[in-house]
Parts: C-alpha cells; sequence; structure tokens
C-alpha cells in the first residue's frame, strides 16, 4: 500500500496530517467524534486522502488486508450538493467485509451507523489507468447486492468531501451477496428497497437502469487509484454507490432488495449506537 503522495506538502503539514489521523481513530476506537477537520486542512480533497493512507497504513502494519474500494458522491445531484466534481473514495480492508449468511453486526462498536444499498463489482484482472468505461467493463467478472454500513468519526455528521475523504469513505461494513458471474453488466436495475423487520426503511427507483453511470464509476475509480500510485486489483470488491438514501441503522433483521438479483440479509444486534 502507498501511504498517500507527501510529494507537495510541507513538513508542517505532514505533522498536521498525522495529528488528524490519530484524532479520527481515537474517535472511533472510543465512539467519541471528533469536530470536521476541514477549515484546518484548507478544505485540501488531497490532504484528505494522505491522512485517509495514513489511517489504512497504520491498519495494515496491525494486520488488516486491503479487499477493495468504496465510491461515493457518484450521482450528479449528490456531488452538486457537496460542491464537488468528483466522486470520492475509500478502501475496504478485510474486517469489514460481512457475509450475508447469518452475518451479524454490533451497533456497540459504531458511533451514529447508516445503511445504504449498492451493487458490488468484482474486479477479474488488475487495472491500471488510464482506462474508459466502456474498457472498464471487461475487467468485471461479477456483480452483487451489498448493504454498505456507513458511520463517522465526525460529530453529527457535519462532514465536507474533505472530512469523507480522510474518515476513508465513512465506510464501516460492506455485507455483500452472491456474485453474479459474468461480464455483461446487469441491465435489469430498476428499484432498490432496505427493509428492516419487513418494513421499508429506504426505496428508489430508476426510470432507466444505473449501470451506465456505475461503469463511468468504476473508470473514474480505476483511474483516480492509478494518480495515487495504486490500482484495482484481481479480486477487489468495490461498492459502486448509493441507489437508494442512506438511513440510520438500528437493531432488527434487515433485508436488502435489488431487483434482478438475490437479496441480502443481516442482523443487526446489541445496544444502540451513540447519537
Amino acid at each position: 500500500m502507498v501511504c498517500g503522495d507527501v510529494s507537495g506538502f510541507t513538513p508542517e503539514e505532514d505533522a498536521l496530517h498525522r495529528v488528524i489521523m490519530q484524532e479520527l481513530h481515537t474517535a472511533r476506537a472510543e465512539r467519541r467524534p471528533v469536530p470536521s477537520s476541514s477549515a484546518r486542512l484548507s478544505n485540501d480533497i488531497a490532504r484528505g486522502y494522505r491522512i485517509q493512507g495514513l489511517l489504512i497504513e497504520a491498519a495494515e502494519q496491525n494486520g488488516a488486508r486491503q479487499v477493495g474500494w468504496k465510491i461515493g458522491l457518484t450521482s450528479a445531484a449528490a456531488r452538486a450538493k457537496a460542491g464537488v466534481l468528483e466522486p470520492f473514495y475509500g478502501v475496504l480492508l478485510d474486517h469489514m467485509v460481512v457475509s450475508d449468511t447469518g452475518g451479524e453486526l454490533d451497533l456497540d462498536g459504531m458511533i451514529a451507523p447508516r445503511v445504504e444499498v449498492e451493487i458490488a463489482a468484482r474486479i477479474a484482472v488488475d487495472v491500471v489507468g488510464p482506462v474508459a468505461s466502456a474498457d472498464m467493463l471487461g475487467s468485471i467478472d461479477g456483480w452483487a447486492v451489498a448493504a454498505e454500513v456507513v458511520d463517522t468519526a465526525i460529530t453529527d455528521w457535519t462532514i465536507s468531501p474533505v472530512d469523507m475523504a480522510a474518515d476513508n469513505g465513512c465506510v464501516a461494513y460492506a455485507v455483500v451477496g452472491e456474485f453474479q458471474g459474468g461480464y455483461r453488466i446487469p441491465q435489469s436495475v430498476m428499484s432498490a428497497v432496505i427493509l428492516r423487520d419487513g418494513l421499508q426503511i429506504a426505496a428508489a427507483s430508476f426510470a432507466h437502469p444505473p449501470m451506465n453511470e456505475i461503469a463511468e464509476n468504476l473508470a473514474w475509480l480505476a483511474n483516480a487509484a492509478t494518480k495515487s500510485g495504486r490500482h484495482l486489483r484481481q479480486g477487489d470488491i468495490v461498492l459502486t454507490g448509493a441507489l437508494a438514501p442512506m438511513t440510520e441503522l438500528r437493531r432488527g433483521r434487515h433485508e436488502v432488495q435489488v431487483l434482478g438479483f438475490a437479496p441480502v440479509e443481516f442482523e443487526v444486534i446489541a445496544g444502540e449506537a451513540n447519537s
């Protein structure tokens, strides 16, 4: 893992990056959120990614292993609301990926978790940019439904894109279903639903399948990873972006449905998360 590009940062700036990285790490460990760091980072997303790299490097030194990526702010509407032109990415580590066969998530380990429904892509071969969206599809050998649990170390979810990058995309867990093999992109995706104890808590429907947008975002990720000194690797799992509005994660039996795929189920247990 390359720990972020240090070029262009002064020693004083990189010292601050390490301070903020430790603040975020401690916030998660103690379940005590901290204020946004955007102002201290001059609202520079490159500095957010530097902190993300430091967080991932520290996790890998403690035995964690990267198994994939997530992409956020994948819709034009979401980017316009956030005031940015591009999506952002985070890294999936092995302990974040949970089986949907009897998988359990414990609220006691989180701060203010929320859940999103996504489609996960599995990378078939190492991908080094530049790559176009049409070419990117030939590098995917499976698609699956996934529930992404997002949880931020920033107080009250008052996060900017810089915070999102620094906090590793706010990804906590990914509950990933069975992959459907094949290199063809599914075109049956017209709706997405999240149920808790049988009751609908989030849903979306689409006039057209969102798969062209997913392909574009996958190509963006491949190119962004290459620019950062990394690349998408064979076997990587990529969470391609929320299909329905994220909603608060609470105790109960959850089911995530996307038309054309087998549903994903998981149980949320234990005490309530912090507010």
